[in-house]
Protein backbone atom coordinates (compact mmCIF):
# COMPACT_ATOMS: atom_id res chain seq x y z
CA UNK A 1 0.00 0.00 0.00
CA UNK A 2 1.25 3.16 -0.90
CA UNK A 3 1.36 6.12 0.88
CA UNK A 4 -1.15 7.98 -1.16
CA UNK A 5 -3.72 5.39 -0.76
CA UNK A 6 -2.53 5.15 3.17
CA UNK A 7 -3.45 8.52 3.34
CA UNK A 8 -6.85 8.00 1.38
CA UNK A 9 -7.50 5.30 3.02
CA UNK A 10 -7.31 7.53 6.23
CA UNK A 11 -9.36 10.54 5.23
CA UNK A 12 -12.10 8.67 4.28
CA UNK A 13 -11.98 7.37 7.48
CA UNK A 14 -12.11 10.85 9.45
CA UNK A 15 -14.40 11.97 6.93
CA UNK A 16 -16.73 8.99 7.71
CA UNK A 17 -16.33 9.50 11.41
CA UNK A 18 -16.87 13.26 11.21
CA UNK A 19 -20.07 12.53 9.58
CA UNK A 20 -21.31 10.07 11.45
CA UNK A 21 -20.47 13.05 14.66
CA UNK A 22 -22.28 15.56 12.20
CA UNK A 23 -25.21 13.27 11.86
CA UNK A 24 -26.01 12.51 15.59
CA UNK A 25 -25.52 16.41 16.23
CA UNK A 26 -27.97 17.13 13.77
CA UNK A 27 -30.09 14.46 14.67
CA UNK A 28 -29.75 16.44 18.15
CA UNK A 29 -30.27 19.68 16.99
CA UNK A 30 -33.82 18.22 14.92
CA UNK A 31 -35.10 17.21 18.35
CA UNK A 32 -33.49 19.99 20.26
CA UNK A 33 -35.28 22.19 17.87
CA UNK A 34 -38.71 19.96 18.27
CA UNK A 35 -38.99 20.07 21.63
CA UNK A 36 -37.90 24.31 21.82
CA UNK A 37 -40.91 24.37 19.49
CA UNK A 38 -43.08 22.88 22.27
CA UNK A 39 -42.20 24.80 24.83
CA UNK A 40 -42.82 27.63 22.60
CA UNK A 41 -46.71 26.64 21.48
CA UNK A 42 -46.96 25.95 25.35
CA UNK A 43 -45.81 29.60 26.50
CA UNK A 44 -47.96 30.79 23.57
CA UNK A 45 -51.06 29.30 25.39
CA UNK A 46 -50.11 30.49 28.43
CA UNK A 47 -49.48 34.42 26.89
CA UNK A 48 -53.11 34.03 25.08
CA UNK A 49 -54.41 32.87 28.40
CA UNK A 50 -52.58 35.98 30.05
CA UNK A 51 -53.98 38.19 27.25
CA UNK A 52 -57.21 37.08 27.48
CA UNK A 53 -57.23 37.86 31.34
CA UNK A 54 -56.04 41.35 30.75
CA UNK A 55 -58.82 41.73 28.45
CA UNK A 56 -61.06 40.89 30.70
CA UNK A 57 -59.90 42.93 33.32
CA UNK A 58 -59.79 45.68 31.09
CA UNK A 59 -63.38 45.02 30.28
CA UNK A 60 -64.50 45.02 33.77
CA UNK A 61 -62.93 48.20 34.22
CA UNK A 62 -64.48 49.78 31.44
CA UNK A 63 -68.16 48.82 32.97
CA UNK A 64 -66.55 50.69 36.09
CA UNK A 65 -65.47 53.63 34.59
CA UNK A 66 -68.72 54.11 32.60
CA UNK A 67 -71.06 53.20 35.48
CA UNK A 68 -69.16 56.27 36.97
CA UNK A 69 -70.10 58.47 33.73
CA UNK A 70 -73.63 57.76 34.31
CA UNK A 71 -73.86 58.14 38.11
CA UNK A 72 -76.20 60.65 38.78
CA UNK A 73 -77.39 61.08 35.13
CA UNK A 74 -81.10 61.55 35.58
CA UNK A 75 -84.02 61.29 33.15
CA UNK A 76 -84.20 64.26 31.06
CA UNK A 77 -87.68 66.67 30.88
CA UNK A 78 -88.51 70.28 30.31
CA UNK A 79 -87.95 72.78 31.37
CA UNK A 80 -84.37 71.89 30.53
CA UNK A 81 -81.54 72.02 33.07
CA UNK A 82 -78.04 72.57 31.23
CA UNK A 83 -75.63 70.98 33.82
CA UNK A 84 -78.08 67.66 33.93
CA UNK A 85 -78.28 67.91 29.93
CA UNK A 86 -74.69 68.11 29.79
CA UNK A 87 -74.38 65.58 31.94
CA UNK A 88 -76.58 63.01 30.17
CA UNK A 89 -74.97 64.07 26.95
CA UNK A 90 -71.33 62.98 28.68
CA UNK A 91 -72.86 59.67 29.18
CA UNK A 92 -74.28 59.33 25.99
CA UNK A 93 -70.73 60.05 24.32
CA UNK A 94 -68.76 57.59 26.82
CA UNK A 95 -70.95 54.86 26.18
CA UNK A 96 -71.18 55.39 22.35
CA UNK A 97 -66.87 55.43 22.63
CA UNK A 98 -67.09 52.55 24.84
CA UNK A 99 -69.78 50.62 21.84
CA UNK A 100 -68.15 51.67 18.63
CA UNK A 101 -64.10 50.97 19.70
CA UNK A 102 -65.14 47.08 21.92
CA UNK A 103 -64.13 48.34 25.29
CA UNK A 104 -67.07 46.72 26.61
CA UNK A 105 -69.01 43.70 25.99
CA UNK A 106 -72.03 45.14 23.89
CA UNK A 107 -74.61 42.64 25.55
CA UNK A 108 -73.12 44.52 28.49
CA UNK A 109 -73.87 47.68 27.67
CA UNK A 110 -77.28 46.79 26.30
CA UNK A 111 -78.10 45.10 29.22
CA UNK A 112 -77.02 48.12 31.54
CA UNK A 113 -77.45 51.06 30.03
CA UNK A 114 -79.54 50.53 27.16
CA UNK A 115 -82.84 51.88 28.21
CA UNK A 116 -81.08 55.48 29.77
CA UNK A 117 -79.12 56.10 26.75
CA UNK A 118 -82.55 55.56 24.18
CA UNK A 119 -84.52 57.75 26.29
CA UNK A 120 -82.15 60.72 26.61
CA UNK A 121 -81.46 60.35 22.88
CA UNK A 122 -84.64 60.09 21.71
CA UNK A 123 -85.65 63.21 23.91
CA UNK A 124 -82.78 65.12 22.55
CA UNK A 125 -83.38 63.82 19.03
CA UNK A 126 -87.35 65.32 19.80
CA UNK A 127 -85.93 68.56 20.43
CA UNK A 128 -83.54 68.54 17.41
CA UNK A 129 -83.95 72.05 16.31
CA UNK A 130 -84.70 73.32 19.34
CA UNK A 131 -81.83 75.96 21.03
CA UNK A 132 -80.39 74.94 24.22
CA UNK A 133 -80.76 77.40 27.12
CA UNK A 134 -77.38 79.51 27.43
CA UNK A 135 -75.33 76.93 25.21
CA UNK A 136 -75.99 79.27 21.80
CA UNK A 137 -76.83 75.73 19.94
CA UNK A 138 -79.35 73.34 19.04
CA UNK A 139 -80.18 69.99 20.85
CA UNK A 140 -78.96 68.28 16.94
CA UNK A 141 -75.62 69.74 17.45
CA UNK A 142 -75.42 67.71 20.89
CA UNK A 143 -75.94 64.28 19.04
CA UNK A 144 -72.27 62.93 17.56
CA UNK A 145 -71.81 61.00 15.01
CA UNK A 146 -70.49 58.28 17.52
CA UNK A 147 -73.70 58.56 19.42
CA UNK A 148 -75.77 58.31 16.71
CA UNK A 149 -73.69 55.51 15.16
CA UNK A 150 -74.07 53.72 18.49
CA UNK A 151 -77.80 54.65 19.00
CA UNK A 152 -78.82 52.82 15.75
CA UNK A 153 -76.38 49.71 16.59
CA UNK A 154 -77.86 49.27 19.90
CA UNK A 155 -81.45 49.59 18.46
CA UNK A 156 -80.67 46.95 15.94
CA UNK A 157 -78.68 44.57 18.20
CA UNK A 158 -81.57 45.03 21.39
CA UNK A 159 -84.27 44.16 18.21
CA UNK A 160 -82.33 41.18 17.17
CA UNK A 161 -82.92 39.89 20.46
CA UNK A 162 -86.46 39.90 20.39
CA UNK A 163 -87.80 36.26 19.69
CA UNK A 164 -90.72 36.07 17.42
CA UNK A 165 -92.83 32.96 16.73
CA UNK A 166 -95.03 32.02 13.77
CA UNK A 167 -98.25 29.52 14.44
CA UNK A 168 -99.10 27.78 11.43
Amino acid sequence: MSQYEFLSLLLGSIAVGVSSVAYYYSRRAHALSKEANHIAREANKINTKGIETSVKIAHRQGVIDLSKAWEGTSMLSDPIIVPDLVKAVNALSETATAWNHDIIDRLIIIQLYYDSFCRIYEFIEAKREELVPTLSKNFRMLLSSDIQKSYYDMKKLYLSQVVQTKIL
